[in-house]
């Protein structure tokens, strides 16, 4: 695809998807919010290089917008 990994933002639920995002430099978002996710979950996501996590995919498009915790937002050109 030729997409630059800096540029490229990741939605996983899982902590192998988080593992291989993170080692591609990708931003990765970690979701916990389906019937599979655990107690747990959240906070194993962000053990494992999840930049953030959330619990509602009715705040995707607010986080995307928000850009990487620390960094400036998503410039989507």
């Amino acid at each position: 695809m030729g997409a630059d990994p800096a540029r490229c933002v990741v939605i996983e639920d899982s902590i192998h998807g988080v593992t291989g995002a993170a080692a591609a430099g990708m931003t990765v978002f970690g979701f916990h919010g389906g019937a599979h996710c655990g107690a747990d979950t959240a906070a194993a996501l962000q053990a494992t290089g999840a930049h953030l996590v959330f619990d509602d995919m009715q705040r995707l498009p607010g986080l995307i917008a928000a850009g990487r915790p620390g960094t400036r937002a998503f410039d989507p050109a």
